[in-house]
């Protein structure tokens, strides 16, 4: 049995993360001198092996999100402007850097900083003496801590047995004779599958990113079927418009189509395909609105084709990929590792510095005693519901705070602006607010302390609130609308924030609006010249 001062459970975005700020945040309680970190890669470095079989060089999937909303946080930085998305390849790499920079910075500390490449066991995390323990897949040795943090993502995908979809003859699978694919697999996983056979037929189902990235991945290998199937629509499909690419494409192959998999046949072929989907019409109006962003800055549009089944027919498919959003209580996600009754304890952990304008923002979820945290990626889903009071969707409500403050490429729930977001509040870090000061990603509390420190004695207090409020507001597109795909007063579609111009102007208008004139260029020191005499 090994004892550590905490664990962190993951290893990915959150994890990595929550450590940095968590050694340089306000609130000292998460200060740990000897940390174990328990996990595997996440989904952004899987799907990049899958995009590029691991090949240096290749740049792998688009993330949807520029690179001034994606940095880590130990690399905060002013805006560049720059909308391009940001690839896989950069971003597990900037992850790797702070893996690194945090284990020198433990080791020049004198503190214990370990890595442990495995999966926390179903329902293994309890209560012992005053702390926890819990059990990992590959080793043997338990581990206690007084402290652990769960900070390992929303949950692995929904399975069929989840989304009540039966499959007969499910044990002919087994034979993988001529098949030395993945015939039944999540879109999480088959992301990260390099490379696959050309000339399958291929079905994807679901509408959440990961289904995208999939039939992009479904793409690539040169399909002789593409089949993308959603219950009701596509339009969770395209945040931020990261994947209008690839879903105009698919749309232009006619491969999109709004229907309900109800049964799946493994049937008994030696060769071929030999999975029989069976595709039924959806109860409930369809939404054929195709959500994309032609270009840049641009607002969506409605493009494309999508088909709706209105019968019932079968299709034979070499390999099916289900995508249908996560499940924080599948196999070894947040809410299924813990003990049920220490899951019964959870309690929502709301925003208490007023960084998203709201007393009730969801920010994570901890013990009465605090010392079990679910933090990150981890909080949109709810750990699938925790027990009494509030239901998931109510607490998602209250989450959806945070993400409504960003910009529209911010917005994503689950996505990584809003997780630093979650992390800041908790951990009480705060990002740089000098020429570093980046205003597309400042909370409400970043915002004021940046206009306390640059134009010191200008305004109140009270006045720098607002000052904050008006910013918030510019950048999210909430000054006209979110959603409306309007421009801002500025003339500017906030679909990646505001440009420094815009920025400034708006700290100016509010200035006048106050009575007030400011110079919102940063001023430098150039020291004076300084004759010398003898």
């Amino acid at each position: 049995m090994a004892h550590w001062d905490q664990i962190v459970i993951g290893a990915g975005s959150s994890a990595l993360n929550f450590l940095f700020a968590a050694g340089r945040g306000e609130n000292k309680k998460f200060i740990s001198k000897k940390t174990l970190v328990i996990g595997e890669d996440d989904l952004w470095r899987g799907a990049h092996g899958g995009a590029s079989g691991n090949v240096s060089g290749q740049r792998g999937f688009e993330m949807g999100q520029p690179e001034d909303l994606l940095y880590p946080l130990h690399q905060s930085a002013k805006p560049t402007g720059n909308v391009s998305y940001l690839v896989t390849s950069r971003y597990t790499q900037t992850l790797a850097d702070l893996k690194s920079k945090l284990l020198s910075d433990s080791s020049k500390s004198g503190a214990k900083l370990e890595f442990l490449r495995d999966r926390v066991k179903p329902m293994s995390v309890r209560r012992l003496s005053g702390g926890f323990v819990l059990s990992t897949v590959k080793f043997s040795e338990t581990q206690t801590a007084p402290q652990v943090i769960i900070a390992s993502g929303a949950g692995p995908n929904q399975t069929l047995d989840t989304m009540r979809i039966p499959v007969g003859h499910k044990e002919r699978l087994g034979n993988k004779t001529g098949r030395p694919y993945p015939e039944m697999i999540s879109g999480e996983e088959y992301v990260k599958w390099h490379p696959n056979n050309p000339g399958m037929r291929i079905m994807v189902y679901g509408p959440a990113p990961s289904a995208a990235w999939a039939a992009a991945h479904a793409m690539f290998s040169r399909p002789s079927m593409l089949l993308w199937m959603a219950r009701s629509g596509f339009v969770e499909a395209n945040p931020a418009g990261r994947n209008s690419a690839i879903i105009m494409h698919a749309s232009e192959s006619d491969a999109m189509w709004i229907g309900t998999v109800s049964a799946i046949e493994v049937l008994d072929v030696p060769t071929g395909p030999r999975l029989r989907v069976t595709m039924e019409r959806s109860q409930g109006a369809p939404n054929l609105r195709i959500p994309l962003r032609t270009e840049g800055d641009s607002p969506f549009e409605s493009l494309g084709q999508i088909r709706v089944l209105t019968d019932q027919r079968d299709v034979e498919v070499d390999q099916f990929v289900y995508a249908t959003g996560a499940d924080a209580r599948g196999d070894f996600g947040p809410g299924n590792i813990l003990e049920d009754s220490l899951r019964r304890e959870l309690v929502p952990y709301y925003d208490k510095a007023g960084r998203f304008n709201s007393d009730t923002a969801l920010v994570a979820f901890t013990t009465p005693r605090e010392d079990l945290w679910v933090v990150g990626a981890s909080v949109f889903r709810a750990l699938g519901g925790i027990e009494g009071g509030l239901s998931v969707k109510q607490l998602q409500e209250r989450y959806q705070t945070i993400p409504e403050m960003f910009c529209d490429a911010g917005t994503p729930p689950e996505g990584l602006a809003v997780v630093k977001a979650l992390i800041k509040s908790v951990t009480g870090f705060n990002e740089p607010g000098d020429t570093r000061f980046n205003w597309n990603t400042a909370d409400k509390v970043e915002l004021v302390a940046y206009l306390n420190s640059r134009y010191p004695g200008v305004f109140t207090p009270v006045e720098r609130g607002s000052i904050a409020d008006v910013v918030i507001a510019r950048r999210s597109g909430r000054d006209v609308g979110r959603g409306a795909n309007l421009p801002t007063a500025s003339g500017h579609y906030p679909a990646f924030g505001l440009t420094e111009a815009e920025f400034n102007q708006c700290i100016s208008d509010e200035a006048l609006r106050l009575g007030k004139r400011i110079d919102t260029k940063w001023q430098v020191q150039v020291p004076k010249p300084v004759k010398l005499t003898v």
